[in-house]
């Protein structure tokens, strides 16, 4: 017997959940983006408004199973969401041998986004941000290697995807928060998390440190304990 989707197996996975719909914001994008009259009297321009404006255009499509029945999703490819991204080093260190990544631009501070094609042109999608935040280790998210962007994806040449052409996904499995957000209509989002990343000088290239700074002692005093024996 198939069981719903238990509410609580998906809010444990969601960093973010809110009703606005990302499209809404798609439609709006454009490289004018940072001069659009629509902004509240008084709001300054954003100084890297025209570098973070969306390109709707720019995705590719994919296509998985769904509860079994072939479903086409659109793929934003590693969308960087700062204005100055960190430059990286063409090697960076892993928990294990290290990596040579493929997107040096922008490769520790993008989001992959995914919606199915079918509610891609809705203006009410939910969103589920996964963050995959499992440890203080800052995470690559793109091709390795040089992945030329056709090959099947596997765990050896791509890194920050959890949907992927021609796997399989189910909505009504109390495991699969993916298949259950696709079912929804859900705008499903990868953003790596950039725990330890520190900002590197102007103009130059960096190694990321994967392992989170640990914030100064403590130069306050402590008091005596007054209660203890």
């Amino acid at each position: 017997m198939q069981r719903s989707f238990k509410r609580r197996t998906l809010a444990a996975t969601i960093a973010t959940l809110c009703a606005t719909g990302l499209t809404a914001a798609w439609a709006d994008a454009s490289p004018d983006a940072g001069a659009r009259s629509d902004r509240t009297p008084g709001q300054r321009t954003g100084t890297h408004d025209r570098q973070l404006a969306f390109d709707a255009a720019k995705y590719t499509t994919i296509t998985v199973t769904l509860d079994g029945v072939a479903t086409p999703v659109r793929w934003y490819r590693e969308v960087c969401y700062v204005g100055q991204p960190m430059a990286l080093a063409p090697q960076q260190p892993a928990l294990g041998p290290p990596i040579q990544v493929d997107n040096q631009a922008c490769g520790y501070q993008n989001m992959n986004i995914f919606v199915r094609e079918a509610d891609a042109s809705r203006r009410d999608n939910a969103i589920l941000l996964n963050v995959n935040n499992s440890g203080w280790f800052a995470s690559y998210q793109g091709g390795l290697g040089g992945w030329d962007g056709v090959a099947p994806i596997t765990s050896t040449n791509y890194r920050g995807a959890d949907i992927v052409a021609g796997r399989s996904y189910t909505s009504t499995s109390d495991t699969d928060k993916i298949g259950a957000a696709l079912k929804r209509g859900m705008v499903y989002i990868n953003r790596p998390p950039a725990a330890g990343a520190p900002r590197p000088p102007q103009a130059s290239t960096a190694t990321v440190s994967t392992r989170a700074r640990r914030p100064p002692p403590s130069s306050t005093p402590r008091r005596p304990c007054a209660t203890c024996a």
